[in-house]
């Protein structure tokens, strides 16, 4: 366990919050539907949770099973979920060890991320549009049908 990478994920969440709450709070200048949160629950979780395992390297190899283990729980379909998830934010890469290993996983953190983030949230609160990132254009727009689990908890 590495304290820099659960300080990495701690803060990398402030900075997702404080995105959302721009973007949420720009919606609602404009009279638009507040857009979801992407990061909320499971992604921000499992992030944590990688960011306990990940080494000085920021490389983690937890199985599904771990994860779920260790989230008290969540199912295997719904940790893929929030994987894929955190690399569409680009806050982790993943890929496939040898095949002698079975197919098991290495994550790695991307510890620039969050310096991304933080001139992200500059550019939104000095109102500079003319930003450029790697994130996608809303990175809180909900990709998923409106009767998914995340879908169903935002609007309860």
């Amino acid at each position: 366990m590495s304290i820099a990478t659960s300080t990495w994920a701690k803060h990398v969440s402030h900075e997702i919050a404080k995105a959302y709450d721009h973007s949420a709070a720009e919606a609602i200048t404009r009279g638009e539907e507040v857009p979801g949160n992407r990061f909320l629950g499971a992604p921000a979780f499992i992030l944590t949770v990688l960011s306990d395992y990940a080494d000085e390297t920021w490389q983690c190899k937890p199985s599904l099973h771990l994860l779920s283990r260790d989230t008290g729980g969540y199912p295997h379909a719904e940790i893929i979920r929030a994987i894929e998830t955190l690399e569409e934010l680009n806050l982790i890469s993943q890929r496939t060890t040898t095949p002698e290993h079975q197919g098991s996983m290495v994550f790695h953190l991307k510890e620039k991320a969050l310096q991304k983030l933080r001139d992200e949230n500059r550019h939104l609160l000095n109102g500079d549009q003319n930003r450029t990132h790697e994130v996608q254009e809303d990175p809180f727009k909900t990709t998923r049908a409106e009767g998914s689990f995340e879908a169903k908890e935002r609007h309860s």
